[in-house]
């Protein structure tokens, strides 16, 4: 049997599980989605109720758009989170600092994972496998930073179509089944792909079509859910996404809105500083984001270009700034484990 049709196998047998899991429990190329440079290159804290699996206690899973904004925290590659010492302690998420890149799952998920999970706070994690593979597989790491010329830019679409079911679909599923071990009923939120849309954009000598791109990012989504049943997706959504460099989208919207949303509970930006504010930030305001996905907007404001650290961005610790956020539709906010950490902290606390 091949590896497709074993993947499929299994995740018809888990459909009807996921679809009652998710029904109780709905929860450009640019020089700035990269992963964060490094060797491996709200509601407060939910209730906890008793692990039949052994392990961390699980948490009961949070709505996928809370009443309030909830925050998280992210560190860098070369950070722990271990409040009050290192990390705000008022947090409901951690960013694990290291993505899941061409190596897939390692030993470094593994303790980050087990740490936030002991925190009683949600593990935030990047999916990086399809991208970092490809720039392995091309023998090229550098990112397209808008030269279409970058052999990622130019022959990634034929690497991803080549290699997307003997390869990146079992890495993908070792790592959601290696999470979802850890994790149990915890929520985990995985941010898959930045910059994903480059795959089908007409630098490529021969880009995704419609069809292949939503059909690829559906069986890592369906990967993931067969992996790990308690994990919820986020599609990466770059500002600077321009529908006419691509070969066949016509907006945003009709670049996403074939990915299954059964897994797929928020929108999520990352790349650079994203400050709080109610204009424009590339080619999209936040609320356009959120009309565009018909998703809650997770803003990642804890790095800059390169993935570089940035330090804890206040426009975001103001009420006012809060209730028009929320508004927007942003679900989520996560700032710097950098800077005025002691800040961000009790500003947590008091809201």
């Amino acid at each position: 049997m091949s590896n497709a049709t074993h993947l499929i196998a299994l995740l018809v047998g888990l459909t009807t599980a996921c679809s009652m899991q998710a029904s109780q429990d709905p929860a450009g190329n640019a020089p700035t989605s990269k992963a964060p440079a490094g060797p491996s290159a709200g509601d407060k804290a939910p209730a906890m109720d008793a692990n039949p699996s052994g392990g961390n206690p699980p948490m009961v899973l949070p709505a996928p758009a809370s009443t309030r904004i909830r925050f998280g925290v992210a560190p860098q590659y070369s950070q722990s989170y271990a409040p009050p010492a290192s990390g705000p302690q008022n947090v409901d998420a951690v960013v694990v600092g290291d993505w899941l890149i061409e190596s897939g799952f390692t030993p470094t998920h593994e303790t980050k994972i087990q740490q936030i999970l002991a925190a009683k706070k949600t593990p935030y994690v990047f999916g990086y496998i399809l991208t970092a593979m490809t720039k392995q597989g091309l023998g090229e790491y550098a990112d397209c930073d808008g030269d279409p010329t970058k052999k990622l830019c130019l022959e990634g679409a034929d690497w991803v179509r080549s290699h997307i079911e003997n390869d990146i679909l079992p890495r993908y599923l070792d790592a959601a089944t290696k999470i979802g071990t850890l994790a149990g009923t915890n929520e985990v939120l995985i941010h898959l792909e930045p910059d994903f849309f480059q795959f089908s954009e007409k630098a490529q000598q021969h880009p995704l079509t419609h069809d292949e791109s939503n059909g690829f990012m559906n069986k890592i989504l369906a990967a993931i859910q067969a992996g790990c049943p308690s994990c919820r997706a986020v599609a990466d959504f770059s500002p600077w996404f321009s529908p006419d460099k691509t070969a066949w989208a016509t907006s945003a919207k009709s670049f996403y809105e074939g990915w299954d949303k059964s897994i797929l509970t928020h929108v999520g930006v990352t790349g650079k500083q994203f400050a709080f504010t109610e204009g424009k930030v590339d080619n999209f305001t936040y609320a356009e984001i959120v009309a565009e996905m018909g998703l809650p907007l997770v803003i990642m404001d804890g790095y800059t270009f390169g993935g570089a650290a940035i330090d804890v961005d206040t426009s975001w610790l103001d009420a006012t700034a809060i209730a028009k956020a929320k508004a927007m539709g942003i679900d989520w906010v996560f700032l710097s484990q950098q800077g005025d950490v002691a800040g961000f902290d009790a500003f947590l606390a008091a809201h």
